[in-house]
């Protein structure tokens, strides 16, 4: 699967679309955004208040519900492997993403933030220099 190849659709129609050949495909709606899960793909995609998809997640190491994603989802998301990998990809990140500690929980996994180009980011979340997920997001909402 190819999670660049969904952007820009309408989410209820990739549920109507991932339903038929998946076995476990969740939708959910959470105030003004909706999300499809395909947790045993290693992949989600959001959308804002329109219903088209602008964002993914793709989950390089298993983590909680989510499955990694086999190696072409993971290739197609730019061919990174390592954050040294989107360092060289993408240049130096824009931002870094800290930690975050919440009560009864694990901490997050800190990551960078990096300009993709082509209206797009990339979050790419971490342990050392292996990539637990990463995080695509459309720049400009429209």
């Amino acid at each position: 699967m190819n999670p660049n190849d969904y952007m820009g659709r309408p989410l209820l129609d990739l549920v109507a679309h991932f339903k038929r050949s998946i076995p476990l495909v969740e939708y959910s709606k959470i105030d003004d955004d909706e999300f499809l899960k395909l947790p045993e793909q290693g992949v989600y995609f959001q959308a804002g208040s329109d219903s088209i998809v602008r964002a993914y997640r793709v989950y390089y190491q298993a983590v909680g519900e989510y499955f990694p994603a086999d190696t072409e989802t993971r290739y197609s998301c730019f061919g990174i492997v390592t954050v040294d990998d989107a360092v060289r990809l993408f240049g130096q990140p824009v931002r870094v993403i800290p930690s975050v500690r919440i009560p009864t929980r694990p901490p997050t996994n800190p990551g960078y933030l990096f300009d993709a180009g082509d209206e797009r980011t990339v979050s790419v979340y971490h342990e050392a220099d292996v990539i637990i997920c990463i995080h695509v997001k459309l720049a400009r909402q429209e």
